[in-house]
């Protein structure tokens, strides 16, 4: 999401700020303990064992380029849900495409949460409809946020991180307590894939499990100014 060019789309950003103060924006969230439970509600992820993985190897995608980091990202996550395998360029600039159409960037090159979301909810039809964006007021409550959506659905979270100019894919994670079960619990580790690898200096390899701690000097406030101010000083998520 890093890069600049001159003015992309003013227009776009107003556009946003209007739909949003209609009521058509995107969705804010609460702390996932806030949630309630589903009665008769079945995780996706089948029995609690403690630790949740949805990762599969030939699911990677790498950016093809600096500012196609979302759209990587995009590609992994339709290739854990639509059970597909691709990695192509081709592809991740149709992503990208479609992201700056429906994001809220008047400079940058890449895109941001709206046009991950809604490129999630347009390129993976009815599996990918309710993808949508979180804005969190602390740290852990975006892990548990994100930890419940990943238990409950069986599909992978993005993680807005290193203040908003990169994108990471939560594939799994370990916790005290089941999600699933609406009560108190807290994350211990996260499984990323990162779009940047194999490149060096950026992501680690893709299913690299991280402590919380470790995460936590990547997945950080979001700080990008050129877009939606209401991101700006909170953890923010893409989840299903």
């Amino acid at each position: 999401m890093t890069g600049r060019m001159s003015l992309r789309r003013p227009l776009v950003v107003l556009a946003f700020v209007l739909a949003t103060s209609l009521g058509a924006g995107p969705v804010l969230s609460g702390d996932a303990l806030g949630r309630s439970p589903v009665t008769g509600a079945r995780p996706m992820t089948g029995l609690w064992t403690g630790t949740v993985s949805i990762w599969r190897s030939t699911a990677f995608a790498s950016q093809h380029d600096s500012v196609t980091c979302t759209a990587a990202a995009v590609q992994m996550m339709l290739n854990l849900v639509l059970n597909r395998s691709r990695h192509d360029a081709t592809e991740q600039d149709a992503i990208l495409a479609y992201e700056q159409r429906s994001d809220t960037l008047a400079e940058s090159d890449g895109s941001d949460p709206a046009g991950w979301a809604a490129a999630l909810r347009q390129f993976g039809g009815s599996r990918t409809e309710t993808y949508h964006w979180e804005r969190h007021a602390s740290y852990a409550a975006a892990l548990r946020a994100a930890a419940h959506d990943l238990r409950m659905t069986g599909k992978p979270v993005g993680l807005l991180v290193y203040g908003g100019t990169h994108a990471n894919v939560m594939v799994g994670f370990k916790a005290t307590a089941d999600p699933a079960r609406g009560g108190s619990f807290s994350v211990t580790s996260v499984q990323i894939a990162g779009p940047w690898y194999p490149r060096a200096g950026l992501d680690p390899p893709p299913g690299t499990w991280l402590s919380t701690s470790s995460l936590a000097s990547r997945f950080n406030r979001y700080n990008e100014r050129d877009g939606l101010s209401a991101w700006v000083g909170y953890w923010v998520i893409v989840a299903p």
